[in-house]
């Protein structure tokens, strides 16, 4: 559910997984997340407040 929307977020600013983990997190953390393996977490917070992906 979460991971969907995050993948449909990060499409529609046309971002790759990598330049959304930018640094942060690894793109491994955002494929996870957008496959539904692991659920969000603080790290997560920051990059998307830094993309205003969610």
């Amino acid at each position: 559910m979460i991971g969907q929307r995050i993948r449909e977020a990060r499409k529609a600013k046309g971002l790759s997984q990598g330049q959304l983990a930018q640094g942060m997190v690894s793109r491994s953390y955002i494929t996870a997340l957008e496959n539904g393996r692991i659920r969000p977490t603080a790290c997560f917070g920051c990059v998307s407040s830094v993309h205003r992906v969610v």
